[in-house]
């Protein structure tokens, strides 16, 4: 959307200068500013579960594909193309 990547642009310019915490529910966000911590929360059986990690971490990129059209096919296109 156009929000979406002006929102993209702004965040990756302050990146480098500041420690930037950002909550979402649009996991394609936090694909798109390929950030250095996801702290993903879930809740089950009544209890919030938190998993904390780099995007590439396989339960951290599991839990976002689990919310993101496309799935783990998608994420995995991406981090191909940041390397």
């Amino acid at each position: 959307t156009n929000i979406a990547n002006h929102l993209i642009k702004f965040m990756n310019r302050l990146r480098d200068k500041v420690q930037i915490i950002f909550v979402t529910h649009n996991p394609l966000l936090v694909v798109n500013l390929d950030v250095d911590n996801v702290i993903c929360l879930n809740k089950h059986n009544g209890k919030i579960l938190a998993q904390s990690g780099c995007l590439e971490h396989g339960e951290i990129l599991g839990c976002i594909s689990d919310s993101m059209d496309g799935g783990k096919e998608k994420i995995e296109k991406r981090l191909k193309i940041y390397g």
